[in-house]
Formats: structure tokens, sequence, C-alpha cells
């Protein structure tokens, strides 16, 4: 019997850690009703009902904790924790009002002050903050929580002790934080960005044509950073300190002091985090809308945790500007977020600009045939890319004269050479697999001598390639679901599906195309937007 429990609780346990959490709930149940359990054990199996939404059982299991082991304060915090996340204040502050003494941890004058706050009492929120922050003076958190409410509410509360405080305890991370910032007084727009060189040529972009004193990049890295160059306005955010809780307070003390808050992408979890916990800075936020924000995480739904689904839908839910150029994304955030956000029509980066064909570099490609017709094959190394599709679409043409280019370069190595050896098998020496690095200008080079190009992706991907290819006045062929048809129709430029796929390269519509990009994706369509949305002059 005794090892019968034994196994029933590290089954509980080791189901938890899984994520298994309805298991770990059925296991706890067995144990509980079988033996007595310790505070710790009744404390996970708390938590186990909690994660999985079964809040009956989690404040069944959070009662009996209080009552059994009243010196154990997790069960009172995480009860009112439960009735805060059901929106029941009332009863959340009826269970702290009632916490001895000796278990006022910081997090339960935070959640106090939450309750207060959220009830309509902001002085009472302010005392409780107060009197949290001279129990606990060096709390990042308490401090954050006290000047953001001394922000919020400047108009109609006194606060007598707060200047106090952050100055008696000059030495703490958050007063530092705050005084450090790489900006004075005046308004300022909060890039955030990932590391890479997609964002150093953003900014060198931006450097060139606006007044950067009115703009602070922040760089969030998981490295030290040391590799990168140095930039004017750009300020490292590494991600390596050893807690979480000391990120979210350093990026919300940078959010506090921008005007303008810019999310390139919504690739970074303590972002999110920051957001979920600070949800008053989504008012300022524009998002500037990658496709991978959207559909990134669907081939992941397995592995993301439950917490960060959470976390995403929250954040565009609420969000308050949304900056995309494609319609697409717009109804896609609409109709799976339940995104309000203000929509601003801008393509944001100077890498969708399409290129100056004086710009073109002039190289030849020792792997080309120029007098033969040319095909690009997609744009990376995925399997969206859906390659096998393609050299089923090209498998009737197999005995006329072309050559098939497939960008193999980026993504998947092991994938990309699955392809290779494929190519190479199905189409022989008219394959050609591109695996070594190009930098964008020699890509462009190539993409000047390519007829024509296929693209079988389901989703919005390849837009990069798409624009400078319709520019070139190239014939392109897309997956009737590819984002990329609906954008261009609208725009009067021609795009073919999959179904029309003949190997013609001319079309009639080539230069009104190259005219149209040309306009629609010019550098001064790119800076007028830009410069409206950031309210600024360009040069």
């Amino acid at each position: 019997m005794h090892s019968n429990l034994e196994a029933l609780c590290d089954s509980a346990q080791q189901s938890f850690s899984r994520r298994e959490y309805q298991k770990s709930v059925e296991d706890w149940e067995k144990y509980l009703d079988s033996s007595p359990a310790d505070n710790d054990q009744l404390y996970k199996a708390s938590l186990a009902a909690r994660y999985a939404k079964n809040f009956h059982l989690a404040r069944k299991w959070l009662v009996t904790g209080c009552r059994k082991y009243p010196e154990d304060g997790r069960f009172r915090l995480d009860s009112a924790k439960l009735a805060m996340n059901q929106k029941h204040w009332s009863e959340a502050v009826v269970i702290l009002e009632n916490t001895p003494e000796n278990l006022m941890s910081e997090d339960f004058f935070r959640f106090l002050a939450i309750c207060y706050y959220r009830q309509g009492l902001p002085v009472l929120a302010a005392k409780t903050l107060e009197k949290g922050c001279k129990r606990y003076p060096l709390s990042p958190l308490l401090l954050l929580e006290l000047v953001e409410l001394r922000q919020e509410c400047r108009q109609d509360l006194c606060f007598r002790d707060i200047e106090a405080i952050l100055k008696a305890h000059s030495y703490g991370t958050l007063f530092n934080t705050l005084e450090s910032l790489p900006w004075k007084e005046t308004p300022k727009n909060l890039h955030l960005v990932p590391s890479g060189r997609f964002s150093f040529q953003f900014i060198r972009f931006f450097e060139k044509h606006f007044e950067l004193d009115q703009h602070c990049f922040l760089m969030l890295d998981k490295t030290q950073g040391e590799h990168w160059p140095t930039v004017e306005h750009m300020t490292l955010f590494s991600s390596t300190f050893p807690s979480k809780e000391q990120q979210i307070a350093d990026l919300a003390a940078y959010m506090r002091k921008a005007d303008r808050i810019i999310l390139h992408s919504l690739f970074n979890s303590i972002v999110l985090e920051t957001l979920y916990q600070h949800p008053q800075f989504l008012r300022k936020c524009y998002w500037f809308l990658w496709g991978s924000d959207l559909y990134g995480n669907e081939e992941k739904d397995r592995s993301i945790s439950n917490h960060k689904s959470k976390l995403i839908k929250t954040v565009i839910k609420n969000m308050a500007h949304l900056v995309c150029h494609n319609p697409k994304h717009l109804y896609y955030a609409r109709r799976e977020f339940d995104c309000q956000a203000a929509y601003i029509n801008c393509f944001k980066y100077p890498s969708n600009m399409c290129i100056d064909k004086d710009a073109i570099p002039k190289v030849s490609f020792s792997f080309l045939d120029e007098k033969e017709l040319t095909i690009l094959m997609g744009n990376s190394a995925s399997l969206l890319n859906c390659h096998d599709e393609i050299f089923t679409l090209l498998s009737p043409f197999i005995n006329e004269d072309f050559q098939v280019i497939c960008p193999l370069n980026y993504g998947d190595k092991e994938y990309a050479h699955q392809v290779a050896r494929k190519g190479k098998l199905l189409l022989g020496d008219k394959f050609y697999p591109l695996m070594e690095d190009m930098d964008y200008e020699r890509y462009c080079a190539l993409l000047s001598k390519i007829d024509l190009a296929v693209l079988y992706h389901h989703r919005d991907q390849g837009m990069g390639t798409i624009r400078q290819l319709l520019a070139m006045g190239k014939k392109v062929y897309v997956n009737s679901e590819h984002g990329a048809l609906e954008l261009m129709t609208g725009l009067g430029v021609k795009m073919f599906e999959l179904k029309e796929f003949e190997l013609e390269p001319d079309f009639e519509q080539r230069q009104s195309n190259i005219e149209k990009m040309n306009h629609h994706y010019s550098r001064d369509a790119l800076l007028k937007g830009l410069g409206n949305l950031f309210e600024q002059a360009y040069r």
C-alpha cells in the first residue's frame, strides 16, 4: 500500500513536470483520498488543479492548506491570486487583509494594492505600497508599482514618502535603472528590436533619413553582445540576467519613460511578460507585425506553454496600434486574436523596398546558363516551401530546356540536403541547389537573372523575394492561398496562380508591374509612411 502511494505521488509530480496537468490532478486526487498530505504535497496538488483550470478543486485544496498549515503563506497568497484571476476583488481583499503580519511577503503588498486599485481605491493602494516599500526597501517590483501608481494618479494623490524611499535607496536596482535611461525628459520612441543584421540595417536606414534624438533602439540579445557594432542611440538589453523578475522590472522602466513603444515583432518572452504584467503600456504600443507573430507558433503548438499562449493572446487582443501592409495579416489578427488595434498601413522596413536597378551589381554566376529559361524554386530550406509539390509541378516539362535555381542557404540544413539530393535525382543537371551564403545585393543580382519563379507556400512567406521579382518584371507563380495574391491584385500588379503554370516567361503586364511596384515600394513611399507614423520630417 505504501509503495502504491509513493508511486501515485511520483506520477503526479512527473505529470506536472510534463505539463500533463489533468493527469497530475487525477493522481493527486487518488493520493489525497488515501493518505494525509504534507504542506508541499498539498500545495503542488493545488497548483496542478489551477493549471488544469479545475478552479473548484484548487480552491478546495487551498482552503484545506490554509486550515491545516496556517504558517505556510503560500496557501493564503494563492487563494487570493485565484480570486484575483477570476476578478473577485472583494474576496481577494478579505483573504489578504486577514493575513498574519509574519506572512506578509512582497507579493502580499503588491496583490493587495492591485485589489484596492481595481476597486477604485487608489489611496489605499498607495498606502499599501508605501508600507510594503518600507518593509522591503530594495524590492524593485514594489518600487515599480509605486512609481507607476504615482504617474497614473499624480493629479489626485499626495505620495509623501515615495521620493524619500527612492532617494534613501538610490543604490537599488530600480532607481539606478530609472536614472540611467539613455534619454532626457523629452518625448521618446522606444524601439524593441531583435538582435541581428536585419535590425542593424533598419537602424542605419533610420539614422540616414531621420533625426534620432527622439528615438532609442533597445536591442534584446540573449548573449552579452560584444559581437555587435556600436550604434548611436542603440542600447543592448542582454537577457542573461539570472532573475526574470529583474529583466521585467528593468524593461518596464524603459517602457514607462517612452511616449511610443515600437514592438518590432513579438519575438521575446520578456517583452510579452512585461506587457502582460503592465497592460497600461499597451495603449502606447505600435506593433510592427511580422508574419511569424501570427503563424510562427502554429507548428510549435504542442511545445508552447499554456502560459506563453495566454501571454500572446492577451497582448495581441489589447494592442493599441497595428502596423503592417498586408490586409491578410490584419484580418487574421482580428479573427484569431480579437485584436481591436487601430490599423496603420506601412511596409515598415527598407528590406521591403524595391531595389533600384542601378544598385544591382553586375555579377555573373558560373552555375547559370543565361541562354536557358531559368526558374526560381522556393526561397528557403523550409518544409513550408513545399518543394515536393514543385517537383511534381515541373515533372511534365522534364524534356523541355530549362534550369532550376533552388535557394537552400537559409533554414534547416538537414532538410536542405534532402531537397538537394532529390532535385539532382529528379532533374539532374537542370537543378542547382544554392547552398552558399549570399549578401543581399548579390542575391538581387541573381534574381535579375530569373525568368519565372514558383513559390508554393500556403502562407505569406517569401514576400521580400516576391516584391523584388515583380519589380524586375519577372513572372511569379504562387499558391492561391498566399496573401501576396490578394495584396498585389489590390495594387493592380499581375501575379499568376500555380494552376496556370507554363514555361512561358512573357506576359502582357510586365512593364505595368515594374512601374507599379517601383511606385508603391519606393524609398519615398517608405519614408512618407514612417514620417507620418512618428510625426517627423525626413531627409
